[in-house]
């Protein structure tokens, strides 16, 4: 899920489970984390490990740095990593233009109003 009002990648220890397992037996590097979230109006979450995930959109292959927190939330892309990329959003075509590989890759808007890849 796309969310530019998150500062850093966030994913909840569920949904790292469930892509762990996809992974075929690969393992994920972990690294120490201290850092703090809050989703909407819920309670403050403690990320204390940080794990880096492979991905590919597009032709943009590579791994992001990833907050695990004890919530049931998927895969969060915060801002910060959307500029390394140098996207844009088009709302209207719901396309996500990646700068870094010059390609527009398809979003789905979602019931709760954020953009999905």
């Amino acid at each position: 899920i796309i969310d530019c009002g998150c500062p850093l990648n966030v994913t909840g220890r569920n949904w790292l489970n469930y892509f762990e397992q996809s992974l075929n037996g690969k393992k994920l590097q972990r690294l120490p984390c201290d850092e703090y979230f809050k989703f909407g109006p819920s309670s403050i979450y403690h990320s204390t490990q940080k794990v880096m995930i492979p991905i590919q959109l597009g032709n943009l292959e590579t791994e992001i740095e990833t907050c695990v927190v004890e919530c049931d939330i998927p895969l969060l892309i915060s801002s910060t990593q959307l500029e390394l990329w140098e996207v844009n959003q088009d709302y209207k075509n719901r396309i996500l233009r990646i700068g870094i590989t010059n390609e527009d890759i398809p979003i789905e808007k979602l019931d709760t109003g954020h953009y999905a890849l």
